[in-house]
């Protein structure tokens, strides 16, 4: 009974003590409410964010990306240019051949047979045309006039004999049936003597300009068709398009190379000077350039480093063929090729997966040619465009004392800012330079 009694004046007690600290603040003085007006000061937002975040202090100084090992040049497959069956393979992987050797062919004796009887053809057609062109030669011309006095003493010879048998005829001594076969014969005399003048008139006129056409015609249709058949017989033959190492052997002699499908018998490539196309994000390439320093390293070479230089960017992004394979990677971001020249006489493996680390401050953006001089369009408009400095696109005469401050320090960073721009009145943001 003591405990209750405890309990319930403590609960008086602190009934007590709620209710006078209620008093206390009403009768506290309730303050005004506070409005921040916002801050206008004279700073100005760069017309390209690309290029404040590369001034940033937070902005990366390096971008990372996987890539492959792959020949300057590309790689070749290469694939004979009709269909038939391999008869021999002539080179294999890591063998070095050179421009228009032969690699591998396909059974073609046919094609050899068609190609020696065009040939012969060739030459019989060529032996006609200079005949014509020559002409008759003299002992021709000789043969063909001894030829025709013979027919005309021939011919002297019956038309004696004809008027003997007809005046023998009107006397009744001559059958009619040998007067008519005199006849006959007095009339092909006659015609053999006409065929042989003009075989004579043929042979000294010598060929016509016609028939010295048609037999160049002749020569030039035999020409073609040798020219076909041995292209036929070029097809069947693999030859190495190019001075390098075969990659890859796909075919073995035997098998069959059909127009179904593409049947490349193997690939080549120039493997004397490599590249790593490595692909960067979208998100990261905003200051890439050509000329930047990459370090290149793969788990296959462990501490082992290489050195290259970008040489090439691709003008689009595309979806990411490079691949880590892992479970977690994400696979559906766009990303842009970049191409890094590896130093010469580097021997690397075709197809090695490395990683590549982008030194972004390691060279300045390069500015096209034809963009040089255009300084009358906008300078944040070209920058978008190329990613670029806006002050690595004025030209030095265009940093004249005539700009105003602000213009100046943005554009001419030769120029010390201070000396052009109140930075604590315009927020400007500092140069790299300085």
């Amino acid at each position: 009974m003591f405990a209750a009694s405890r309990t319930s004046a403590s609960f008086a007690v602190l009934f007590v003590a709620t209710a006078t600290a209620i008093a206390v603040l009403q009768d506290v003085p309730e303050r005004p409410s506070v409005t921040i007006d916002p801050v206008v000061t004279g700073a100005t937002t760069p017309a390209n964010p690309l290029v404040a975040a590369a001034e940033s202090e937070t902005a990366p100084r390096v971008v990372a990306g996987l890539g492959v090992v792959e020949p300057s040049s590309g790689a070749t497959d290469v694939a004979p240019g009709m269909v038939g069956v391999l008869a021999a393979v002539l080179a294999d992987e890591g063998d070095r051949v050179t421009r228009g050797q032969v690699l591998a062919q396909l059974f073609n004796d046919d094609l050899k047979a068609r190609v020696a009887q065009a040939e012969a053809t060739v030459q019989i057609k060529r032996a006609q045309l200079a005949l014509i062109e020559k002409g008759p030669r003299q002992q021709q011309i000789l043969q063909a006039e001894a030829q025709l006095r013979e027919e005309e003493s021939r011919l002297k010879l019956l038309e004696v004999q004809f008027q003997r048998r007809r005046s023998l005829s009107a006397q009744g001594a001559v059958s009619r049936e040998t007067m008519n076969q005199a006849s006959s014969e007095l009339a092909a005399s006659r015609e053999r003597r006409a065929s042989a003048l003009e075989a004579v008139k043929i042979l000294r006129d010598g060929s016509r300009p016609e028939e010295v056409d048609a037999a160049r015609g002749e020569v030039a249709l035999a020409e073609n068709q040798l020219a076909e058949a041995r292209a036929a017989l070029e097809k069947s033959y693999v030859r190495a398009p190019m001075d390098g190492t075969v990659l890859r052997r796909y075919r073995e002699p035997g098998e069959a190379i059909t127009s179904q499908a593409a049947a490349p018998v193997m690939q080549i490539a120039d493997t004397a000077r490599l590249i790593v196309r490595t692909q960067i994000d979208e998100a990261d390439i905003a200051a890439l350039a050509i000329g930047q320093t990459a370090t290149i390293s793969a788990a296959a070479f462990g501490a082992r480093k290489l050195t290259g230089t970008v040489e090439r960017i691709s003008p689009r992004l595309g979806a990411k063929t490079v691949t880590a394979e892992g479970p977690t990677e994400k696979r559906d971001t766009r990303v842009l090729d970049v191409l890094v020249a590896l130093p010469e006489n580097i021997i690397l493996p075709i197809n090695l997966r490395v990683d590549v680390l982008i030194d972004l401050a390691s060279a300045a953006p390069v500015i096209k040619p034809e963009l040089r001089g255009a300084i009358s369009a906008s300078p944040e408009t070209l920058a978008l465009l190329q990613d670029l400095d806006p002050a690595a696109l004025v030209q030095e005469d265009t940093c004249s004392p005539d700009l105003d401050p602000e213009t100046a320090a943005r554009l001419c960073p030769s120029v010390s800012a201070p000396a052009l721009i109140d930075e604590t009145k315009t927020g400007a943001i500092p140069r790299r330079d300085e």
